[in-house]
């Protein structure tokens, strides 16, 4: 009996160090402006881990938030997924602010590092304001629209029962009207989050064994996903070599810089056919400089600006006109850069202390080249017939003597063999000279 009941055991410890290596854990490592190329990172990242069956999708979060479309995309993939997903703002010091709020809680288990806050999540929009009625009445049907959207995921996500749920919502929707954010602890106070967590050990360590409820809004069977995460297999997601390139490419600033750039070098290319560096440089930034244009949010009247300038700054080439040009070139940077892109967050848009700096180093590039092209033009001409007018010679045997050519003399009378001249003009093949 002992040695069949040792069998047993050991045959049950096999079995279940085998299940426990079936389990596993996906972790999202999201650490990014909410847009296109993020959002379309968590999607894949939850896909994936649904169609491997995985115990535990954990959403690991640090985010100033972002686009609107791109936000929903990502709370619709959040409450289609077959299984749990838990929103975890870490490290201590990060923030979910803005459309992050509202991804952190649309997760099944909302959790944050001690530390951290969330928040601050009134919808923004760039046209228009003032005393604009038309802008005022947009603004509130927007807001309306965030207040519904958030009441729903706040009630679908009812998360502590000892605090009434019209308390929970009114702190949300606070969240929208008045831009209140809040640290962990008064997330948790205000039934906003689960409960805190310093790790991601220390979630896994809550949560196994427990009855996590999903999205489910009143009045219906709340639907109810056990999980067991003890020796769990964790696998981490990050954003591949494509995502990382793209989602570099939505910085507003290198944006800027790569469509100027394009313009230049293609410019140049067309001026001087055959240089090649130019127009090859040219192509690909303005291509990249495209790319980054489908991830931002382009406002094509900041973009006309910018052309306009770049135009000016060209014409300051062709045209004297004292630096009006430049000047002008300058205003049109810099007013078509604050306008290039309406992003809601500081992060998708230029600030002045970005723009000016760029703007005054491409003028002064722009007058340098102008200052070259100009002395060009004014110095002395030192090649052709022209070079030769203010050049000294030797008049001999009836001929000058110049740069190591043989000239007629036209004005030959009152010169002496061995006299020193200078050249006045050229008249064909002869020159009329003076006695220096």
């Amino acid at each position: 009996m002992r040695k069949i009941l040792i069998v047993v055991c050991f045959f049950l410890g096999l079995a279940g160090l085998c299940i426990s290596q079936g389990r596993s854990v996906y972790v999202i490592d999201f650490n990014d402006v909410v847009h296109g190329v993020s959002a379309d990172f968590v999607i894949e990242g939850i896909n994936k881990a649904n169609a491997a069956d995985a115990e535990l999708i954990i959403l690991k979060m640090q985010t100033p938030g972002g686009m609107v479309n791109s936000m929903e995309r990502m709370i619709q993939a959040i409450l289609a997924s077959e299984r749990p997903v838990v929103g975890f703002v870490t490290p201590s010091g990060a923030k979910a602010a803005s459309a992050g709020f509202y991804l952190l809680m649309a997760c099944d288990v909302a959790v944050m590092a001690p530390g951290t806050r969330t928040g601050a999540a009134t919808p923004v929009m760039l046209t228009g304001g003032g005393d604009d009625e038309n802008y005022k009445t947009l603004m509130e049907k927007v807001k309306g629209d965030s207040r519904a959207f958030l009441r729903t995921l706040v009630s679908g996500h009812r998360r502590n029962f000892d605090v009434p749920l019209e308390d929970t919502i009114l702190r949300a929707v606070d969240a929208i009207d008045k831009s209140e954010a809040y640290t962990e602890q008064e997330c948790v106070n205000y039934g906003l989050i689960d409960f805190t967590a310093q790790s991601l050990e220390d979630i896994l360590t809550r949560l196994d064994g427990q009855r996590i409820r999903r999205f489910s809004l009143e009045g219906t069977e709340p639907r109810i996903t056990a999980v067991t995460t003890r020796g769990a297999e964790i696998i981490d997601i990050e954003m591949d070599f494509r995502q990382q390139f793209l989602s570099y490419l939505s910085n507003p600033m290198l944006a800027l810089l790569l469509g100027t750039v394009g313009v230049i070098g293609l410019y140049i290319e067309f001026s001087n056919p055959g240089l090649i560096l130019p127009g090859a440089v040219g192509a690909i930034s303005l291509v990249l400089a495209s790319i980054s244009f489908q991830i931002l949010p382009v406002n094509w009247a900041g973009l006309l600006l910018i052309g306009i300038a770049i135009f000016l700054f060209v014409l300051e080439f062709k045209i004297a006109s004292y630096g009006l040009l430049t000047i002008g070139g300058i205003v049109c940077l810099i007013v078509g850069g604050l306008m290039l892109f309406e992003g809601p967050i500081p992060e998708l848009r230029l600030n002045i202390w970005q723009v000016a700096p760029f703007a005054i180093a491409f003028a002064a590039i722009s007058l340098f080249l102008l200052q070259l092209i100009l002395k060009a033009h004014m110095g002395k001409v030192a090649t052709g017939t022209q070079g030769l007018v203010g050049e000294s010679g030797v008049f001999k045997g009836g001929r000058v003597f110049v740069h190591g050519e043989i000239w007629g003399v036209i004005n030959e009378e009152g010169l002496s063999e061995g006299d020193k001249v200078e050249v006045e003009s050229v008249e064909g093949l002869s020159l009329r000279v003076k006695r220096v």
